[in-house]
Formats: C-alpha cells, sequence, structure tokens
C-alpha cells in the first residue's frame, strides 16, 4: 500500500527530535510492507532525516519555520496581539503543503496527517476524508477547539478516522469520546539500557518554550539543592534557553538525539514535567517525553494538563493543576525519602509505557489502513 503522510514536523539535521513520532510511524509502516512518502516542513539549510524505504519531501513554504522551533501559536501571538506578518507567513507555508500534497495525489492509497492544523484540513480537502487517517496532538487540537462548532465539524469531517492523543481533547472537540482512536502515539524501544540511578538526580526534556516552563524547573532545584546533592539535567532548546540563569547543581544540554536522551532518562531517578495551561486555552496535549522518561523507568512528577494524568496514571505522581514549583518540590522530596514508593511506582510505569509500543498498537494501525477507503 503505497501511504502518504502530511506533518509539519519531521527530524531534521538541525534538530534531530523534532516529530521523533512521525519519523517512527514512518519506519514502521515501511516495516509492514508499504511504500511510504513523507511530505513535511523543510528548514532553512537543513536536510531531513531519511530512512530506507521512506522518501521525504521537504515543503517549500515551510522554510520560514512559522510551525517549527517555538511553535506557531507563539509566532503568531495568538492568545495575545496577533502578529500580521507571522499570519501571511503560515498562509504561504499552508499553500506550499497544499501545493506539494497535490502532486502526490496520484501515488497516494491512504494519507496519514499529523496535526490537525494545518495537515490535517490540508490532507482532507487535497486527498479526501475517505482515506484519510488524521492525528490530533495537542497544541492542534486545542487551538480548533475554541473555533465554533460548525467549523470544528467542518475541519473534523476532513478525515474519515481520527487518532487523537488523549481523551480529555477529544472530548473538547467533539464532546464524546467516541469515534475515535483515543490514545497517545507508540514509542520505540528505549536505545539504551536501565542502570542503576544516580542518587538525587532529575532530568527534564522539552522544548524551552512557555508553555513547557522550563524556569519551573530551575525553582524547584533551587528549593532541593539546599538540602540533597541534587543533579537536574535539562534536555531541550528554545528561546527561553538564554535566559536561565545557570547554577552548579543543573546542566543543560541543548538539544540531543534520541541516544542520548535515552542514555540520560536511564540514568535517572525523577522525571520532572513542568508544562501546564497558558493563554487562556493553551494546554499540554500527550508528551512522548513522559512516555519515553517512563519506558526508562523514571517515577514522573508533574503537573496534570492536557492528557499528562491520562499517560501517568498510577504509575507516577501528578499534582493538581494549581499547583507550582514548590509543591512540585516537595513532591519530589517525598519520593527521595520512599525508596520503597519510588521502585513500586518505577516498576508500573514500565508496565504502562510497554502497552503503548509500537509491538502493541502496530497492528491497530495496519487494520484501521485496510478498514478505510471501502
Amino acid at each position: 500500500m503505497n501511504v502518504v503522510i502530511l506533518t509539519t514536523s519531521y527530524p531534521h539535521d538541525g534538530d534531530p527530535v523534532a516529530g521523533c513520532f512521525v519519523r517512527a510511524m514512518a519506519r514502521w509502516l515501511v516495516g509492514d510492507g508499504h511504500a511510504v512518502t513523507v511530505l513535511c516542513a523543510g528548514r532553512p539549510g537543513a536536510a531531513p532525516v531519511v530512512d530506507p524505504g521512506v522518501t521525504v519531501i521537504a515543503a517549500r513554504g515551510f522554510t520560514r519555520g512559522v510551525f517549527g522551533a517555538e511553535g506557531a501559536p507563539e509566532r503568531l501571538g495568538l492568545g495575545a496581539t496577533l502578529n500580521a506578518r507571522e499570519l501571511l507567513r503560515a498562509i504561504d507555508s499552508v499553500l506550499a503543503l497544499g501545493w506539494g500534497a497535490m502532486r502526490l495525489r496520484g501515488r497516494a492509497e491512504r494519507v496519514i496527517s499529523h496535526f490537525v492544523l494545518p495537515a490535517g484540513l490540508v490532507a482532507g480537502l487535497v486527498f479526501g476524508p475517505a482515506r484519510h487517517l488524521g492525528v490530533i496532538h495537542g497544541t492542534d487540537g486545542w487551538l480548533l477547539a475554541q473555533a465554533p462548532r460548525p467549523v470544528r465539524a467542518a475541519v473534523l469531517a476532513c478525515a474519515s478516522r481520527w487518532w487523537c492523543t488523549h481523551r480529555a481533547l477529544w472530548e473538547a472537540l467533539s464532546g464524546a469520546a467516541t469515534g475515535c482512536l483515543v490514545g497517545s502515539m507508540p514509542l520505540e524501544p528505549l536505545r539504551a539500557l536501565r542502570r542503576p540511578p544516580r542518587p538525587f538526580s532529575v532530568v527534564w526534556v522539552g522544548r524551552m518554550v512557555p508553555i513547557k516552563r522550563p524556569a519551573w524547573a530551575i525553582a524547584v532545584g533551587e528549593a532541593l539543592a539546599s538540602r540533597w546533592p541534587l543533579r537536574l539535567e535539562m534536555l531541550g532548546d528554545g528561546p527561553l534557553s538564554e535566559h536561565l540563569a545557570a547554577a552548579p547543581w543543573w546542566v543543560a544540554r541543548g538539544a540531543v538525539d534520541a541516544s542520548a536522551r535515552d542514555a540520560a532518562l536511564c540514568e535517572a531517578e525523577i522525571f520532572l514535567h513542568t508544562a501546564g495551561a497558558r493563554g487562556g486555552w493553551r494546554r499540554e496535549g500527550a508528551p512522548m517525553a513522559v512516555l519515553e522518561a517512563m519506558q526508562a523507568g523514571c517515577v514522573v512528577v508533574a503537573v496534570d494538563s492536557g492528557g499528562v494524568a491520562e499517560l501517568v496514571g498510577d504509575a507516577g505522581v501528578v499534582l493538581g493543576a494549581d499547583a507550582g514549583p514548590a509543591e512540585l518540590a516537595e513532591a519530589v522530596a517525598a519520593l527521595w525519602r520512599d525508596p520503597g514508593r519510588r521502585a513500586t511506582l518505577s516498576a508500573r510505569a514500565c508496565a504502562r509505557a510497554k502497552a503503548r509500543s509500537w509491538e502493541a498498537l502496530g497492528p491497530v494501525l495496519r487494520e484501521v489502513l485496510h478498514e478505510m477507503g471501502g
């Protein structure tokens, strides 16, 4: 089967982890016997990562990066003062994606889009809904949820099947949790082996952008470092990185590849996730970083936002949406005082992540694709 994937985020040599879950899907489809073409966002001077059997095409208009870096909502000024210049760039980018999709119409037996705005909308308009599976992740879905109900319905009519990464988001979009695959994207196997964790070690992974609240991680560290020999490792880059004050107990490593990320996770006791609601409407999605940490045996300490509580369940500590750095620090401290609880939660995290592997969820994708299109 010839499968075309439309996405605004895909790994490239300037950022090896951007849209890594889309790449994982493409690779699984190839391994399952399909021919795969990915139409993705380009980046200035960057070449997309290419795997055997996967054809990657970078759409011209995306080189301006409206849908990359810190994300379209920040660049467009959504929820604040709309940036007209970035809006024009976004329109140009969407048109480029549409033009690229038009050129692929003849080779697509099935279409998968990642991010309903704009890729899902474009896929539906160009290829039609019958053979289109749309994946809704987080910010894209929360943005669509702000639109009037008729607009939401029209956009959701662009695919015959949807895969939404968490239940709360699908309920906000459609008013019901039925008629959709609800669950996170599948995980790839770890590229490192679990090692005895360093005592008092915390790792944070994410884009250093406002919704991820990296400064909260530093605040948590300040509250803990005076009581324990803390090591806080922060992986990720973004516009806020230069505003974070250095401290002897934390290390900022910038963007790293999957192998380095997995190695860091496999040495940590605690995974700290600080993202939360922002701008009145924007919430966290179902972050792959949380699942990757659980797969590595880290105990997740997080604030409830989007699909985080749904992902973690009883395998970590998810505080209420009103919690701040002080409450997060106390949750980490309580875990350090209770090694038995840490061990129990670590085992639960591994088991919970295993159910979200490609081995478990790949056959579901296969069945859906075969059911589509009549």
